[in-house]
Parts: C-alpha cells; sequence; structure tokens
C-alpha cells in the first residue's frame, strides 16, 4: 500500500513539471527576456539654451529707434549768404594763419577735409583773456546751411575731433575793442573708414545699417556732437548667423571709453547685451540676424574698430552608454580641437579630449544611465582658441 501510494505522488509531481515545462516553453520570447534584462532604454538629445550674458557698461544708444534720422540741431545756423559775406582765409586740414579781430568783427575760415579722420585745432588765444570766440561750423550741403557743432573751443590748448569727410569753418569773433592778432592752426590725422560716411552719416539706424561678414575688422568713427544734438550720433552694423554657436563681438576705441558704448539687438531692435567701447561682448545666440550699435555721447567723437568671431557649427546624437558630437572645422588654421563636457551645462566643465585638425566628429562612451551630460567644442592653435561651438545635451534613461 505505501508503495502504491508513493507511485502516484511521483506521477503527480512528474506531471506538475511538465505542465510547468510547456507553459514556459508556450510564452513569446520577448516576455520572456523581460524576466530576465531591462527593456530598450531611450535617448534623448538637444541643444541647451544659453543667454547672452550682459557685459557692464553704461548704454548710450538707448534713444535708438529702428528708423533713427540724423539731423544736426540744437546749434546756431549761418546762411551761406553769410558765410560768403564774412569769409576768410581758408586753411587746409594741415596749415596755420594769422588772423587780426577787432570787436564785432566775425570771419569763417573754411577747411576741407576729404576723407574722416581726427581734425586738431590751436589757437594763440591767451587762456587769461576773452577777446575772441572761436568755434567749429559743420557745412550741411543738404540743408543749405552752417550748423554751431561745437561753439567755444579751448582758447589755449590744442582741441580735437573725429569727424566724417565734408566742409568745416573756424567761426573767429572779436568781442573785445582791443585789436588782437589770432594765430589758427590744424593738425588732421585721416582715420579709416570700412563703409565712408556724408557728414550726417548714413548708417545711424537698424534700417540703414551695414552688413559685415565674419573674421574680418572693420573700421568707423563716430562723428564729433559738440555740445548740441548729434549729427552722427550712432553707427550701425547687421549680421547673420546661419546656425546657432557662441559668438565675440569684439572692438577697439581710440579715445575715453567714458562716452560711447555699443549694445548687441535682435531683429526686432530688442537690446541683447551691451557694454562699454572698448570691451568684448561673448555669448551664444541662435541662427537669425542681428544688429551691433555704437553709440557716443562725447562731444569729441571717437574712431573704432569692430570684429565678429564664432564658434565651429555642431551638432550631437546618441545611443545606449555614448554621445557623439560632431562639427564643422574653422576657418583660420586651426591645428586641433577641444572637447569638453560638463554635468549641468554651466559649471565644472572639463576638457576630455583634444583632436587634430581635420578630425569633425568625437564619440564620448561609458555613461551613465539617468544622467545628462553637456557637450562643446572648439579650436585651438597654440593659446589662440575659437569661441566655442553651441552647447548640446545628452540624456539616456
Amino acid at each position: 500500500m505505501e508503495k502504491r501510494n508513493y507511485k502516484r505522488g511521483l506521477h503527480r509531481v512528474v506531471r506538475g513539471l511538465l505542465a510547468v515545462a510547456l507553459v514556459i516553453g508556450m510564452m513569446p520570447a520577448a516576455a520572456f527576456a523581460a524576466t530576465t534584462s531591462s527593456a530598450s532604454a531611450s535617448v534623448k538629445t538637444g541643444l541647451e539654451p544659453t543667454p547672452f550674458p550682459q557685459a557692464k557698461g553704461k548704454l548710450q544708444d538707448t534713444a535708438l529707434s529702428s528708423t533713427y534720422s540724423p539731423m544736426a540741431s540744437g546749434g546756431d545756423t549761418y546762411s551761406a549768404a553769410t558765410i560768403t559775406s564774412q569769409a576768410g582765409a581758408a586753411l587746409s586740414p594741415n596749415s596755420s594763419l594769422n588772423v587780426i579781430t577787432t570787436y564785432g568783427q566775425v570771419s569763417f575760415h573754411k577747411i576741407v577735409l576729404s576723407q574722416a579722420g581726427k581734425l586738431v585745432i590751436s589757437n594763440s588765444i591767451p587762456s587769461s583773456t576773452y577777446y575772441n570766440e572761436l568755434g567749429l561750423v559743420m557745412w550741411l550741403p543738404k540743408q543749405n546751411y552752417g550748423y554751431m557743432l561745437y561753439e567755444f573751443l579751448e582758447l589755449h590748448s590744442p582741441k580735437g575731433f573725429y569727424l566724417p569727410a565734408g566742409t568745416y569753418y573756424l567761426r573767429l569773433e572779436g568781442v573785445s575793442s582791443t585789436t588782437n592778432t589770432v594765430n589758427l592752426k590744424t593738425a588732421f590725422s585721416a582715420a579709416t573708414e570700412s563703409f565712408p560716411e556724408p557728414i550726417l552719416g548714413n548708417n545711424n539706424s537698424i534700417t540703414t545699417a551695414n552688413t559685415i561678414g565674419w573674421d574680418k575688422t572693420y573700421y568707423g568713427i563716430i562723428g564729433s556732437s559738440g555740445y548740441t544734438s548729434s549729427a552722427d550720433k550712432f553707427d550701425c552694423y547687421k549680421f547673420t548667423l546661419s546656425y546657432p554657436t557662441e559668438i565675440s563681438v569684439r572692438n577697439t576705441v581710440t579715445a575715453s571709453m567714458k562716452g560711447q558704448s555699443f549694445s548687441l539687438r535682435d531683429a526686432n531692435n530688442k537690446i541683447l547685451a551691451y557694454g562699454n567701447m572698448g570691451t568684448t561682448l561673448k555669448g551664444s545666440l541662435d541662427a537669425g540676424t542681428y544688429y551691433v550699435v555704437f553709440g557716443n555721447s562725447l562731444p569729441d567723437g571717437c574712431a573704432y574698430t569692430i570684429k565678429l568671431t564664432h564658434g565651429p557649427n555642431s551638432k550631437i546624437t546618441g545611443g545606449n552608454y555614448w554621445a557623439k558630437l560632431s562639427w564643422t572645422l574653422l576657418s583660420g588654421g586651426y591645428t586641433g580641437y577641444q572637447v569638453w563636457r560638463s554635468p549641468n551645462g554651466s559649471t565644472g566643465w572639463k576638457l576630455i579630449k583634444t583632436v587634430g585638425a581635420t578630425t569633425t566628429s568625437y564619440t564620448d562612451s561609458g555613461l551613465n544611465r539617468y544622467n545628462t551630460y553637456y557637450y562643446k567644442v572648439r579650436g585651438v592653435k597654440g593659446t589662440t582658441v575659437s569661441n566655442f561651438s553651441a552647447t548640446w545635451y545628452v540624456y539616456w534613461n
């Protein structure tokens, strides 16, 4: 009896094991695999937005509208007939002239500048006397009158002005019954203009901005405004960025920076960043059209340069445990490219690889799941580096 019961129990165990084996054999392969390993992960990649940082400085060009119309105003004006009737001996840009003055006597001394530059005016009037008044007049051909640009020149020391090409007059007036001999002297140094302007300027708004390119130095001047409204108060430049990347707006200025500033604006004339002239604005931008605006509040004007540079055009792809950053080569003879990585896109950037001059991609492997990695690349040539590319991210979950 016990032996029979043992056999029956054994038969039940065998039948149970066969039934389990049959069920398992009928399960789909994917269902079985899911019980033994993780499901396939998904990888997210994208462009990390990075705001353009504001630079320190006092913005002088806030009054600029997209349709600013330059017009000299605020100073005295002189008709063509007045200037002709009171014309004195002319001055060349580099010359000297003695003028005898008496009370009430006015004389206009013509100076023609064939190109833009800095005109320095000096005279022999003693600082302790006020027998004469000396002013600088700008001739406006379209308006057909002379405009007082700077009414009271220093009576004892040289005074310099940055001026567009055009016709000017020194207006000398005797204000004392004493007869005086005044020595007027001019010295001129030409300035380079990549886009020569007429006397009132022609790129004073974003609608008339000059188009500039990359990796080239451009030269310009902002004309003297005297102590009245400026005739050539703004210079505007337009550029197009075809892909998202970091850019730099570099400039130099020949005069004190206290009265000049420049700003970066978008296609809607919105200020994105600004700084004092002589500094550099650096940050990332999306593809689009942008403007650089120079503004001046100094009476003497200034000469300046501007140069735009940008980083590589780049993109990113990713898979399980890896990320691949690709880019296009830059001009400029870079001998290699540096790939940088950060855990958050703003801090903790580390150089992870330097590749050769003709290499256009790098694959970073061994990444951890559920982490986000940020990447960017730049060209390098000795101690010289380019702007960075845009910042890209990879996230694997």
